[in-house]
């Protein structure tokens, strides 16, 4: 499979717009971990 797929089954990611990072989506996550800018 391709991790880098933006959704892939029961699992999404987030996409940073300030840094690009794809953090895991979940439903208690609201910053991105590696700036802290809301996602």
């Amino acid at each position: 499979m391709d991790k880098q797929e933006a959704f892939d089954g029961m699992v999404a990611w987030y996409e940073c717009a300030h840094c690009g990072f794809r953090p895991i989506a979940t439903e208690a996550r609201s910053t991105c971990p590696r700036c802290d800018q809301p996602l």
